[in-house]
């Protein structure tokens, strides 16, 4: 009775000491990623869908570019504990990125006129947006601010990598139609490689982000909102 009371407190423990790292819905949103990933992996690699089959550092990468492009910065855009003026700035990043991701798929599956070309002139775009949008704000310095503001640079450099691999891919695809992942074919072995390098120091730096945001997960009130900007506006 004791072991199984302090089996189900243990349990409780580690619940509650995960839902201060992560709120429930930032979780749910990772685990519904992580299964779509599996179906679409499976999708492109064994039932020959359009855009060819794709290596899992390419299906690694596109999880981390869902995450932090997308998911994350929601959350970022809705925390309690960052300013205002990071979170404008984050609203602007989700919209630019919204609208890239409807333009995309239907260029994607709709026209199949894709090219790497148009993500590298976006990419492009959103590297000199975000710069010039943080060069025209101020925020606190605490470690929330910190992580939020710390995590807009971490974007910029993943851009900058999604521009590099999407020139080499688009060099190395042809003239090929509808092929929009590099696979584990030796003819893209180089740009799979580079990708699994940049991933290892990626995929750390989003989780340090994780952990040093975990105190302010709370939706932002407007009363706290307001007293921000008093300050920080």
């Amino acid at each position: 009775m004791e072991a199984n009371e302090k089996c189900c407190f243990n349990s409780k423990s580690m619940r509650s000491t995960f839902s201060k790292i992560l709120p429930r819905s930032l979780t749910v949103a990772f685990l519904v990623l992580a299964g779509i990933s599996i179906w679409f992996f499976y999708r492109q690699n064994y039932m020959h869908q359009i855009g060819g089959p794709m290596s899992i550092p390419k299906l690694l990468w596109l999880d981390y570019a869902l995450m932090a492009w997308f998911i994350f910065p929601f959350f970022i855009w809705r925390c309690s504990d960052v300013a205002p003026a990071l979170r404008r700035i984050y609203r602007i990043h989700l919209m630019n990125w919204f609208f890239r991701g409807v333009i995309e798929l239907w260029l994607l599956y709709g026209s199949v006129s894709w090219t790497p070309l148009y993500g590298i002139a976006h990419d492009i775009f959103s590297i000199l947006l975000l710069t010039g949008l943080i060069k025209s704000q101020n925020w606190p310095k605490d470690l929330p601010n910190r992580a939020a503001g710390h995590f807009l640079t971490s974007i910029r450099l993943g851009l900058v990598c999604e521009a590099s691999f999407a020139w080499l891919f688009h060099r190395a695809r042809g003239k090929a139609i509808a092929l929009y992942f590099a696979s584990h074919d030796a003819h893209f072995a180089f740009i799979n490689a580079l990708t699994s390098v940049v991933l290892l120091f990626a995929y750390p730096d989003f989780l340090w982000t994780l952990w040093a945001m975990r105190r302010g997960w709370k939706p932002a009130a407007k009363s706290k909102t307001k007293k921000w900007e008093t300050h920080y506006a």
